[in-house]
């Protein structure tokens, strides 16, 4: 399990491919999606629930609930540019297939440049993110 608290971990818009390792100061461009498009999205995953609405995105909430998981999704946009998404912060337990699934169905929904990023500002693909917290589980 991953304590998203202490870790972390969120999913952040960044270029279309990426080389590891980056940082998220190396970002030299990011995908510009729309915060209403890309929360439309992951509220269609089967196992989220939102609480509050995309027109206040700072109470918007997102939960995920699958068995004995349950973890909260907060939306992050970018201070100078409202209208751009920045990520989505993870916040209570979960384990790496949790974030990893998510991130798929993000991706098999037509948001290709989502990547992991956490408090080392590592940006990661799925297989990075997977290695260096399989490491620490």
């Amino acid at each position: 399990m991953i304590d998203t608290t202490k870790e972390s971990i969120s999913l952040i818009a960044g270029p279309a491919e990426i080389k590891q390792p980056l940082f998220s100061d190396e970002l030299d461009e990011i995908s510009e999606y729309n915060p209403k498009d890309i929360v439309l999205t992951i509220c269609r995953h089967p196992e989220i629930s939102e609480t509050g609405s995309i027109d206040d995105p700072d109470n918007w909430k997102a939960t995920l609930s699958h068995k004995d998981i349950t973890f909260d999704i907060l939306l992050s946009l970018y201070e100078e540019r409202p209208d751009v998404f920045c990520g989505f912060e993870f916040r209570g337990n979960c384990r790496i297939i949790d974030l990893v699934r998510l991130r798929q169905f993000m991706y098999d929904n037509g948001f290709e440049s989502l990547w992991f990023h956490d408090q080392d500002s590592e940006v990661m693909c799925p297989v990075g993110f997977t290695r260096k917290y399989a490491k620490k589980s």
